[in-house]
């Protein structure tokens, strides 16, 4: 089976604050293992040159199925009856958005992830939530929506709306100002705000991050205890590797969304089925620092590196094997001190919390594809379709079977 993913990347400047590259790689990366996994030969798009190119020639007429990722960069490329006749003519799947509501695809609900940030925030005293955009991106567009409807629907003490976006002193198509300088900006503007707001929802986790280097290279500015500093996406592993580990953030689980993406299409090719399907991928919220109302110290990062560490790599590895001790050499720590470690900081074993993840993504797995109960439990890590059927009765009460017949969203 061949495949062509397009997923078309933005301009070099478009990149300082969108996070848009790191998200695009962890994608690709998924899109790849996946179809290599699954047998599938995948070809990507990743340039309007080579898209128009595919247009022209009518490329797309050599593919069993294409991926479509429905971004702005692709929506001001390319007229969208190209796009209509590509469907007419091939089986397409639509990642992560939808052109029409027709289309096949895979949605991260940003609706419910702006939710159980805003909520979140709520239940640990914030009030006074402010948005932050630097960009107007489509999801940023739904983000900024769905955050406007949780202020109306879950009120706020602030008697303003507060919706820091688009610099007002740099015109955003003034090539003479750099990216940094607007952004820096309105960073300063949002601290000397900071007397009216507790909470910063920020767009993205890469403006979030960002925030973060402005706060530690700017020591002349201080967040206070009450101020919460959140994002959204999926880039934890980013925030790791730099020690910025105090930023609760939206996971909106791109690999379980690419997986099931992929095998939708795979289904759609070979049976004919499910033509039209439309699922929607739920968030998690990773709790940070920020939540537990703790200051911004530059110079102790690393207080909740472990956690957060460990945490990352399991959400990003849960179907390997003999994960602990993975994670304890990469941590270049003793395999039964991390053990011990793990207990006391999470509240529970390494093999229970391994456990719920795994189950957590097999629910994921039985109500939005047609994988077989033996394929999901291989896909998440376990071998013995007994010892999976025994653990996942015992946390859900009601065999993996029996969930799908109540649960599966074909029906």
């Amino acid at each position: 089976m061949q495949l062509c993913f397009i997923h078309i990347l933005p301009d070099i400047d478009e990149l300082y604050t969108s996070g848009f590259l790191n998200n695009s790689f962890i994608v690709i990366q998924n899109m790849l293992d996946f179809s290599r996994r699954f047998n599938i030969k995948l070809d990507l798009i990743e340039s309007v040159r080579v898209f128009k190119k595919f247009i022209i020639n009518k490329s797309y007429q050599n593919y069993d199925g294409i991926i479509i990722i429905y971004n702005d960069r692709l929506r001001k490329a390319e007229p969208e009856k190209n796009l209509e006749y590509i469907e007419k003519t091939k089986p397409c799947l639509y990642l992560f958005n939808q052109r029409v509501p027709e289309n096949t695809c895979v949605i991260l609900d940003e609706k419910q992830s702006v939710e159980l940030l805003y909520k979140h925030l709520l239940s640990e005293g914030h009030s006074e939530i402010v948005f932050y955009a630097s960009k107007d991106l489509c999801y940023i567009k739904k983000r900024r929506a769905a955050y406007l409807t949780c202020k109306q629907k879950y009120g706020n003490n602030s008697q303003k709306v507060h919706l820091f976006e688009k610099q007002d002193k740099y015109s955003s198509f003034d090539k003479n100002i750099s990216e940094k300088r607007k952004l820096e900006h309105d960073f300063k503007k949002i601290l000397y705000s900071l007397d009216s707001i507790d909470a910063i929802m920020f767009s993205n986790d890469f403006e979030a991050f960002q925030f973060a280097q402005f706060l530690e290279k700017n020591t002349e500015y201080y967040i206070p205890k009450s101020i919460a500093i959140t994002g959204f996406g999926n880039m934890h592993f980013y925030f790791n590797t730099y020690g910025y580990n105090f930023i609760t953030t939206i996971d909106q689980k791109l690999r379980l969304a690419t997986e099931i993406g992929l095998r939708l299409l795979v289904d759609i090719i070979r049976q004919r089925e499910n033509q039209g399907k439309q699922i929607l991928i739920s968030p998690q919220l990773i709790e940070r620092i920020s939540s537990l109302k703790k200051s911004y110290i530059p110079s102790r990062p690393d207080e909740f590196h472990f956690t957060n560490q460990v945490q990352n790599y399991i959400m990003t590895k849960y179907d390997e094997e003999n994960l602990a001790k993975k994670i304890s050499f990469n941590l270049n720590l003793n395999y039964t001190y991390f053990l011990t470690l793990f207990k006391k900081k999470f509240g529970k074993t390494f093999s229970e919390y391994l456990n719920d993840i795994r189950l957590d993504q097999a629910v994921e797995f039985l109500k939005n594809t047609n994988m077989t109960v033996l394929e999901i439990l291989i896909t998440i890590g376990y071998n013995s379709r007994e010892y999976f059927n025994r653990l996942f009765k015992e946390k859900f009460n009601i065999t993996p079977s029996a969930y799908r017949i109540l649960n599966h969203k074909n029906q």
